[in-house]
C-alpha cells in the first residue's frame, strides 16, 4: 500500500489549489502559489531519495500549467498584479520552460502576458 504524502505536501497542494481558485490579481493569490511551490521545493531537496519526490515535482508542474493558462487569458493586469505574477513565474522558471516544449502554444500566451506591461 502506498504512503500518503506527508503533511508539508498536502499543505502545499493546499495552498496551490487556493491560489488557482483565488482572483489572479490578488496578492494572496500570489502569496499561496509562492508558499505552495516553496514547500514543494523544499520537500524535494530535503528528501532527494523519497519515493514521493515525482508526486512533489508533478505538483509544482501541474500548477504551473494552470498559472500559465490563467495568464494566457489575462486581458489586461495593472502593473503590481503583472510584476507580481512575473515573479512567480521567475520562482517556477524551469516548470515554465518545459511546460512551453510540452505545450509550445503556451508560449503565445505567456508573450502576450508578458506583452501588457513590457514595453512601459
Amino acid at each position: 500500500m502506498a504512503s500518503s504524502p506527508p503533511k508539508k505536501m498536502e499543505e502545499a497542494k493546499r495552498l496551490l489549489e487556493m491560489s488557482y481558485k483565488a482572483e489572479v490579481s490578488s496578492k494572496q493569490q500570489m502569496r499561496w502559489f509562492e508558499d505552495g511551490i516553496e514547500l514543494l521545493t523544499g520537500y524535494i531537496a530535503d528528501h532527494p531519495s523519497s519515493t514521493l519526490q515525482r508526486y512533489a515535482a508533478n505538483l509544482k508542474m501541474a500548477y504551473t500549467r494552470r498559472l500559465l493558462h490563467r495568464l494566457s487569458n489575462m486581458g489586461e493586469a495593472d502593473r503590481e498584479t503583472w510584476l507580481g505574477q512575473l515573479v512567480l513565474l521567475t520562482i517556477v522558471k524551469s516548470e515554465v520552460t518545459r511546460a512551453i516544449e510540452e505545450e509550445p502554444s503556451l508560449r503565445d500566451g505567456l508573450n502576450a502576458f508578458v506583452g501588457l506591461w513590457k514595453e512601459n
